[in-house]
């Protein structure tokens, strides 16, 4: 194995190879920052080949930790492995994704949880947003909306409601 360093080319002035080396340095650290703020996943779908276009998709900003294939897995899997981000598909062997949706919500209320589903019904996106999902995605626009909807979910988590902060009023303190 032949080892390789960084030559700078003979016409660059000390000082501007030492800012280069700064620059090239202050990069990887960035970059090493964004890696580690990559989110944790659990895929939870019955189909390999759509848990590898699920995962694959979210490889730029997530971390795969593990895949159930059953509704009655759901839970144990979210224990283990305290996801921050869950893919969960509605149709499932062993029990309906959207039945476990809200226990999951109870177990893990900070996971964002991303609904992945062959139907475009509306009524199985408005059940899946009463039972707690962030985000609903069908399939057919999965590799074109996933990532988008992941980000938008995990920015609307982190900011405080808008009355968070409100000051209070000296009778909702109790003084007598």
């Amino acid at each position: 194995m032949t080892r390789r360093s960084l030559v700078l080319p003979a016409s660059l002035k000390r000082s501007q190879g030492f800012f280069l080396v700064s620059l090239l340095l202050a990069m990887c650290y960035k970059y090493r920052m964004v890696l580690s703020s990559r989110m944790t996943l659990l895929v939870v779908e019955d189909n390999a080949e759509w848990r590898a276009i699920i995962a694959n998709g979210l490889q730029p900003i997530c971390e795969l930790v593990g895949f159930v294939e059953r509704g009655d897995e759901i839970l144990k899997a979210a224990e283990k492995f305290r996801p921050e981000l869950v893919t969960l598909d509605i149709a499932l062997p062993g029990g309906s994704g959207l039945n476990a949706l809200p226990r999951l919500r109870a177990l893990l209320p900070e996971t964002i949880v991303v609904v992945i589903s062959m139907s475009a019904a509306q009524i199985y996106k408005d059940e899946a947003f009463a039972r707690g999902a962030d985000a609903y995605i069908e399939k057919g626009s999965v590799l074109s909306s996933l990532v988008e909807a992941v980000s938008s979910a995990r920015e609307r988590r982190r900011k405080p409601p808008a009355d968070h902060f409100r000051p209070l009023s000296m009778d909702a303190i109790g003084t007598n």
